[in-house]
């Protein structure tokens, strides 16, 4: 009697063990979708911005960022593929990366 109540106890906690780690698996799966949310565009978040005004200030803020066309093409195309293997660089990364592979003539 005493052994059949040390298995219904036995498996009682591990249902209980069960349940908590699925209650921390989900906890933690829910963090990191939402930090990667953090970083991700979702449909309808992308704004373009046109207005004269606003693209002066930024200039102002920042400098002239923007990309010559065969640059923005390499750097798109090189971060898709990139990003497709979990390799993760960020723009800046890449405009550097072509800057350094056009002055040794490696593009």
């Amino acid at each position: 009697m005493h052994l059949k109540h040390h298995e219904n106890g036995s498996a009682s906690n591990q249902r209980k063990s069960d349940a908590l780690f699925s209650r921390l698996a989900m906890d933690v799966f829910c963090t990191f979708m939402s930090r990667l949310d953090r970083f991700t565009f979702m449909p309808g978040d992308l704004k373009e911005v046109t207005d004269p005004a606003v693209l002066a200030e930024i200039n102002r803020k920042y400098g002239d960022i923007s990309m010559a066309p065969e640059e923005q093409r390499w750097v798109s195309t090189e971060g898709k593929k990139r990003w497709a293997t979990g390799d993760y660089v960020s723009t800046n990364e890449l405009r550097a990366e072509y800057a350094r592979r056009k002055a040794l003539g490696t593009l």
